[in-house]
């Protein structure tokens, strides 16, 4: 069980104030004025304002911000603040800490006022409607969500297709890490891209002059959906060296079709992303809330 404190907070005769934590304190008063010689002064004990029980230590700053953002920063001491004068980062610190803690506070005071003020003005279908619609986005956005990294990593690995590594040791973790992503990616998209057999068509056209058989289109397509069959062929020095060993128009074909997989992800994702800005979900869970507040209290109201 953590250590707990008592903390006394005193007013001083020249209008300051002093938190003290004690444990076990006999004689606090005394205690304090040991522990903030300096802070006092030639000033004394005017006052118990205040003794707060069983407070845990992480909790002692805070009373000290709290006091010091109702009297400011250099009418208070307590805590770890013990220095008459604060050297000014510890100001800064302070005062970005009372900041941060009364801004949140302030925020969640006027969102509940301004939000219990419409108390009973409210559209529980309107509600309902639209936050249905937004989660309806959030799913499909989630569905189609990518790593965007994979831009880079297929960079990558049109690089050591075009000029390729003789140490295959060096780069086949990585290496196979996409593969494998590659290959996941491929089947998603032809399992949940409506039209995926038409764009796919629309790269092949592209390179319809290199493409002189229905056989070879096939072998492509099997290899997309594991793409470890084509490029071990091209990023394996050794295996490399069987075939052929430039650049080709099939090593673009592939990388091209991969292009246009990653990008469809990442290109449906900005666009739900934009449809659901215009969705203020904040205020459609706040106003859901209310919905239940309201409710609730229907239902523990007693009967007429």
């Amino acid at each position: 069980m953590s250590q707990t404190y008592d903390v006394y907070i005193y007013r001083l005769t020249n209008n300051t104030y002093v938190i003290y934590p004690a444990i076990d304190a006999v004689n606090p008063e005394n205690e304090c004025r040991f522990a903030y010689w300096e802070w006092f002064g030639y000033a004394d004990i005017e006052c118990l304002i205040l003794i707060r029980q069983n407070v845990e230590g992480y909790q002692i700053d805070g009373i000290v911000h709290q006091y010091m953002h109702e009297h400011g920063i250099e009418k208070v001491r307590g805590g770890k603040y013990v220095a008459k004068y604060l050297d000014d980062s510890v100001k800064e610190t302070i005062s970005e800490s009372i900041k941060y803690f009364t801004y949140e506070a302030e925020k969640n005071t006027t969102i509940a006022k301004k939000y219990t003020a419409i108390f009973t003005d409210i559209d529980k279908n309107l509600i309902e409607v639209q936050y249905k619609i937004y989660n309806e986005l959030e799913n499909q956005r989630k569905k189609c969500a990518i790593d965007h990294s994979l831009v880079e990593e297929l960079e990558w690995l049109a690089e050591i297709v075009r000029n390729p590594v003789q140490r295959f040791f060096d780069i086949q973790e990585r290496y196979y890490c996409l593969m494998k992503e590659l290959g996941r990616l491929y089947q998603k998209y032809i399992e949940t891209v409506e039209d995926a057999p038409r764009l796919i068509g629309t790269i092949y056209k592209k390179h319809s002059e290199h493409i002189e058989t229905m056989g070879f289109v096939l072998i492509v397509e099997e290899q997309l959906r594991n793409p470890i069959l084509y490029f071990d062929s091209r990023v394996i020095w050794e295996e490399r060296m069987r075939g052929t060993i430039a650049f080709n128009p099939r090593d673009e074909l592939v990388l091209d079709i991969f292009t246009l997989v990653i990008y469809t992800f990442i290109n449906r994702e900005d666009e739900l992303l934009f449809e659901m800005s215009y969705i203020d979900i904040e205020h459609i869970r706040n106003m859901n809330r209310l919905s239940m507040i309201k409710q609730t209290q229907s239902m523990m109201a007693p009967e007429q």
